[in-house]
């Protein structure tokens, strides 16, 4: 039982340790159950390796003004949110960060993220429309996951592959929601974008 005890400890002590190096602020970090921890240090960690030394456009940096940035890994696992996701989503960086997109991502836009994972090229660009779940309601309140709706999101990038030390790759996104309906979305549809002079800015594959 003693050495029940102390390997408790220990582990309690390395878990706090951990904490206190998640890039996080003191008041979130002092929420953080043990598994959280070892999630949100995982997803550190794999993006510390895929982005290091990764100078980021300022293309990106523009889309990112009216959305957030998002990186994701060939297996679908949300590796890093930026902060402000919460302002667009209504589920906070920490909440998403270390789960698998699909487990947020409308059941028929699965087949849609799934070719857009699939690698391809290093600096192959994607641009795609996809719905994930968004607990923010009218007015900037949220609401609980389990009430969440489906907000419409058009993400924009490219693929970043890692050789060393090991053959990891990622998608980096920008993503911004877009005011349309999630029941607009089909196999039968597509989005397009406009100037206000009505010249094309955008238009997705379809």
């Amino acid at each position: 039982r003693e050495a029940a005890r102390r390997r408790r400890r220990v582990e309690s002590d390395v878990l706090s340790d951990l904490s206190l190096l998640l890039p996080l602020h003191p008041s979130v970090r002092a929420h953080l159950d043990k598994p959280s921890v070892i999630r949100l240090t995982l997803s550190y960690i794999r993006i510390h390796t895929l982005l290091a030394g990764t100078c980021t456009e300022t293309e990106m940096y523009m889309r990112m003004m009216e959305g957030f940035l998002m990186v994701v890994s060939a297996d679908g696992d949300m590796i890093f949110l930026s902060d402000n996701v919460s302002k667009h989503m209504g589920l906070t960086q920490t909440e998403l960060m270390g789960h698998n997109i699909y487990e947020f991502t409308h059941p028929c836009d699965h087949e849609e993220m799934r070719n857009n994972l699939h690698v391809g090229w290093r600096g192959a660009e994607r641009n795609f429309v996809i719905r994930m779940k968004s607990a923010m309601a009218h007015r900037g309140r949220t609401v609980n996951l389990k009430s969440a709706t489906w907000k419409v999101l058009h993400c924009q990038g490219r693929v970043k592959v890692c050789v060393a030390p090991s053959s990891v790759s990622c998608l980096l996104l920008t993503c911004r929601p877009l005011p349309l309906s999630h029941t607009l979305l089909s196999t039968h549809t597509f989005t397009s974008q406009h100037s206000m002079d009505m010249k094309f800015t955008h238009c997705d594959r379809r």
